[in-house]
């Protein structure tokens, strides 16, 4: 999907919700930590706005915010209770 379909679909989609998985508009600034590269992650809080890794490795705050990102899928009850435990 290219970005401009993706900014498109951040206005029509509306605001990201708790546990979206999301994915940066902009693929040149990837979700990294140290020598590890995220495709995406899951929305565990929405003030302030927190992302977590699925695999619940890297917790993202203060270098994120909603504008920079797509929703691409929904987070199980599973995965979204198991991302939590990192705030």
């Amino acid at each position: 999907m290219d970005i401009k379909k993706k900014v498109a679909g951040i206005t029509s989609r509306g605001v990201l919700e708790l546990g979206d998985i999301v994915e940066p508009v902009d693929r040149t600034y990837p979700l990294v930590s140290g020598c590890a590269r995220y495709d995406n992650a899951v929305v565990v809080s929405k003030d302030p706005f927190v992302l977590v890794s699925q695999c619940t490795t890297m917790r993202w705050g203060a270098t994120v915010s909603p504008s920079g990102f797509v929703k691409v899928g929904k987070a199980s009850k599973e995965l979204l209770k198991s991302c939590k435990k990192r705030l």
